[in-house]
């Protein structure tokens, strides 16, 4: 505005805030150390002291990204945190004891696990008559 029309003494004064939807817009135009909404006179000399002044959110605004991406990242190490809980859950229903042991038949099918294979925890030679490898057929 103000160094398209010539003058060669322009400066810019920014202050400081917290407020982000202010970033940018101007607080105060001063021309020669007055305020150029209190001048009388709006003829302005090109050699005049133009000094324009702002307010800056700039590090408002890169605390509120740094707090987002805090944020994000808690998150996503709770989302990492539940799924490795549930994995470690689960891992621990699937996984049968070694100390299994089914007295007959009945036993492994109450349990569900019928058929039981040879290397199975629980399997036994009393389950599997026809020696197969497989019990409880």
């Amino acid at each position: 505005m103000f160094t398209d029309g010539g003058f060669s003494q322009v400066s810019e004064v920014a202050t400081e805030t917290n407020e982000i939807a202010k970033n940018g817009q101007i607080i105060a135009v001063e021309i020669d150390g007055k305020s150029f909404n209190e001048m009388n006179d709006k003829v302005i000399k090109k050699d005049s002291k133009v000094i324009i002044k702002y307010w800056n959110a700039e590090k408002a605004i890169a605390e509120k990204a740094r707090k987002e991406e805090e944020e994000r990242l808690a998150a996503e190490a709770q989302k990492v945190a539940e799924a490795e809980a549930q994995s470690q859950v689960q891992q621990f229903v699937a996984t049968p004891s070694q100390n299994t042991y089914y007295p007959n038949c009945k036993a492994v099918r109450q349990a569900g696990a019928a058929p039981i294979y040879r290397g199975e925890p629980g399997y036994g030679s009393h389950l599997d008559r026809d020696g197969d490898g497989v019990g409880c057929e």
